[in-house]
């Protein structure tokens, strides 16, 4: 099973979909992410592996919409909050 991030920099879509081809018993699963599910978006990575691990892994290729749906807390899906936080302290102890 690979996660298939329409976003994904690294691997992009067209070649883990020739992976996921050439890998025996693979499928591709698309979501809307980048390159790593389980730094952005570790709910559907968790649900994916939950599939995976009872043998229901080719049902993901229907569902990758409810994935994409699951909350995003992952550290990557709030690192742009927690820079802007480190700029403004970064500022404001500059001004002392």
């Amino acid at each position: 099973m690979l996660l298939v991030g329409d976003r994904d920099l690294r691997t992009p879509p067209v070649i883990a979909r020739r992976i996921a081809a050439e890998a025996r018993d693979a499928v591709a699963v698309p979501i809307r992410n980048g390159h790593s599910a389980l730094d952005t978006h570790p709910a559907a990575f968790l649900n994916a592996v939950r599939f995976l691990v009872r043998g229901r892994h080719r049902a993901l290729a229907t569902r990758s919409q409810e994935l994409d749906r699951l909350p995003r807390r992952g550290l990557s899906a709030v690192f742009t909050t927690l820079l802007a936080a480190a700029v403004r302290i970064e500022s404001g102890l500059r001004r002392r």
